[in-house]
């Protein structure tokens, strides 16, 4: 192995991001794809992850459910750490009321409408479709911190409000022939009680299965807000402005959105609510802001009010994480969210605390430039696969934070322990494994000399693998053990502007690492496994090159596929029109499925992705999960990229003083900030 001269490198920036992604992007169901390092992904992440962080696990263990009748309050104030400057007027915080109600920790203060990435509920219970004209959203029994209930009319505000900001106008839905996002589909908004009630006369929920209009709540990251999006007067306010700007006074008219646009970003949010006044949907409210603090108290009109037995809750500014890392070690904080930390400093921490470890689904992979004469060939990627370690590549990335794939399909373990993987290979480092790799590259012309494996025309079989990475110890690690294989590498650590232009269109590279993402659940989300082959691969010019230049150009020739145009530095939209039929240049070869030695036989993975989503309400989640099953097998037989692990985010929750779950239990999938809002954190009255 040997690594060539460097000119700079920038800190890889994959696994770097934050859980969830923007409402917008969300209600629109547009989940982010597989990430390869150009910054034009969606990939989230950080250096995160499941496995033996100090002193907890993400074990099946059961939750012991907290009798409010038996809890004694005390007079403690629960102590955690933000980076999130109160006293900073330039920060986002500060515009209108989002100082006031949105603090760093918003979970605190506003309810998710669903626990985000997870199976649980926030304030949203239940989305029911009705039919394809009606769907219904069924909220939990709660109140705001003014004493007033929660309602429907509450949720409708908030849909109104962006469906007027950011819908489709009814013409671009009647010539598309569809909504464009569930949300914007909403025609009528009505409530009854604690539901709201969306209406389309026009059926545009037809276009959407229960499963996939579920998915869209259960897997954002937004919160039931009051004065921001939930204030019935901005909503009259903004309908009205939006009116008055459209030729025949409808509201959601084209032309109005950007009237609504100016008046909502330049005028209203200009308008200052004082904090005190705030009214918030959370366990906590905001009662003061220091010079350092973020001061909260307990909403006593909450739901899970009465699970609470401690009043005060402060957030101490702490600019960086050294900062916060610092206070951990010492015992400074009782519980911290979403913190990246390195694993020696999490073997350093004092007072006893136990880390939370919440599922990012996703991670890091090893791509791969299918243009390259030798990568081209399946045996390689599957020998390269074989050779690596993925546990210790998971350990070299943190040690307590990521853990390996089970299989190298690129979703996450639960969905993999979801899945029925009988059948397939399990492509570890094993002796017997080896074996099998050396006699597939045998059987394709490949062979060793010495130690060194030579390909068919007698070159040694090495590769370049390309990096931005200040500290690149997972790519030294890849080329340390396939070099033991025998495949010779060189590691070319790059500046970040060279990197980008590598792994650009065209690749002008062999190797890279990438990152992989997935979200939601194999039932919700069918074909995600194959969703960056077709959609990021195919319609976004190629961007790894698994179909050749030739291949694409060929579909569109034939009318089977169209380019999408972008401008310049902007990632393309999808195509507005393409054929969902078997295009025989978009098949990948596999044995039948369960059957690794078995005769190879093609796969249309246009048609498996398009077929997969009709398949939703038409034959249930049974054959969605064996859609998902074809595809994993279709995958991991062909191998185009190798995910190695999926990484976690990590929080931190101290023992001492606090009555919390068992360290075994299922709850430390969620952060602290979350048990706090589900009641299951508890002061303790012994200590």
């Amino acid at each position: 192995m040997s690594i060539s001269d460097t000119a700079g490198m920038s800190r890889r920036r994959i696994l770097r991001g934050t859980l969830g992604t923007a409402f917008a992007t969300v209600l629109a169901g547009c989940a982010g794809g597989d990430d390869d390092e150009t910054g034009n992904g969606n990939g989230n992440g950080n250096d995160t992850g499941n496995g033996n962080g100090n002193g907890t696990g993400n074990g099946d263990g059961e939750e012991d459910e907290i009798d409010p009748e038996d809890l004694e309050e005390v007079d403690v104030t629960y102590q955690s750490f933000t980076d999130v400057d109160p006293t900073n007027e330039d920060g986002n915080f500060f515009a209108a009321d989002h100082w006031a109600s949105r603090p760093p920790n918003i979970d605190l203060v506003n309810d998710p409408f669903w626990l985000a990435g997870t199976d649980q509920p926030g304030i949203f219970e239940e989305l029911e479709k009705v039919d394809d004209s009606e769907f219904r959203i069924h909220l939990a029994d709660s109140s705001w911190s003014n004493g007033e209930p929660v309602t429907g009319e509450d949720v409708a505000i908030f849909l109104n409000l962006h469906k007027l900001m950011f819908g489709w106008d009814p013409q671009t839905m009647e010539e598309e022939g569809e909504p464009g996002a569930w949300f914007y589909g909403i025609e009528e908004f009505d409530w009854d009680g604690s539901t709201m009630i969306a209406r389309s006369p026009n059926e545009w929920f037809s276009e959407y299965s229960e499963l996939e209009l579920r998915n869209s709540v259960r897997y954002g990251d937004y919160n039931l807000e009051h004065n921001r999006f939930q204030h019935r007067d901005s909503l009259e306010e903004g309908l009205e402005i939006a009116s008055d700007a459209a030729p025949n006074d409808d509201p959601y008219h084209a032309d109005a959105q950007s009237a609504v646009e100016e008046w909502w970003w330049d005028v209203h949010l200009q308008n200052q609510f004082e904090w005190p006044d705030a009214i918030v949907s959370g366990i906590f409210q905001i009662v003061e802001l220091t010079e350092g603090e973020w001061v909260l108290e307990k909403n006593p009109h909450h739901r899970n009010a009465d699970k609470v037995n401690f009043e005060e809750l402060v957030l101490e500014w702490r600019e960086d994480a050294d900062a916060q890392w610092t206070g951990l070690q010492a015992g400074h904080a009782d519980g911290v969210d979403q913190i990246s930390t390195p694993a020696h400093i999490v073997s350093e921490f004092s007072g006893n605390y136990t880390q939370s470890l919440t599922p990012g689904n996703e991670g890091a992979a090893l791509n791969f430039n299918h243009d390259n004469e030798w990568l081209n060939h399946q045996e390689v990627r599957q020998a390269i696969a074989v050779a690596l370690d993925f546990d210790l590549i998971a350990q070299t990335d943190h040690e307590f934070a990521s853990q390996a794939l089970p299989y190298p399909v690129p979703v996450s373990i639960d969905l993999q322990e979801d899945l029925d993987f009988s059948g397939f290979f399990d492509y570890a480092n094993t002796e017997e494994n080896i074996e099998w790799a050396e006699a597939r590259l045998q059987d394709a012309g490949f062979y060793r000399d010495g130690m060194n494996w030579h390909t068919p025309s007698d070159e040694p079989l090495q590769f370049e693998l390309i990096t931005d990475d200040n500290t690149p110890e997972i790519e030294l690690q890849v080329l340390t053990q396939l070099e033991d294989f025998g495949i010779q590498g060189e590691l070319s650590p790059l500046d970040e502007a060279t990197y980008e232009d590598r792994i650009g269109i065209p690749p002008e590279y062999q190797m890279s690492m990438a990152s992989w993402s997935q979200y939601g659940r194999a039932t919700e989300n069918p074909a995600y496994l194959y969703h960056d082959w077709l959609r990021w691969r195919g319609y976004y010019g190629n961007e790894t090159n698994y179909w050749t230049e030739d291949d694409i150009q060929e579909a569109v020739d034939a009318g089977d596929l169209e380019w999408a145009t972008a401008e310049e530095g902007e990632r393309a939209e999808y195509p507005e029109d393409y054929t969902a039929g078997d295009v025989e240049r978009f098949t990948v070869e596999a044995p039948p499925v369960g059957d690794f030695e078995g005769d190879l036989q093609e796969y249309p993975i246009v048609s498996m992705y398009i077929e997969g989503a009709d398949r939703l309400d038409s034959e249930g989640q049974e054959a969605v999960l064996e859609h998902q099953r074809e595809l994993a097998w279709v995958y991991h037989w062909d191998m185009p990229r190798i995910p190695f692990f999926e990484t976690f985010f990590q929080g931190f929750q101290k023992q001492d003083g606090w009555v919390i779950p068992d360290e075994d239990a299922d709850a430390w999938r969620l952060q602290p900030a979350q048990l706090l809002a589900d009641g299951q954190i508890q002061a303790d009255p012994d200590a």
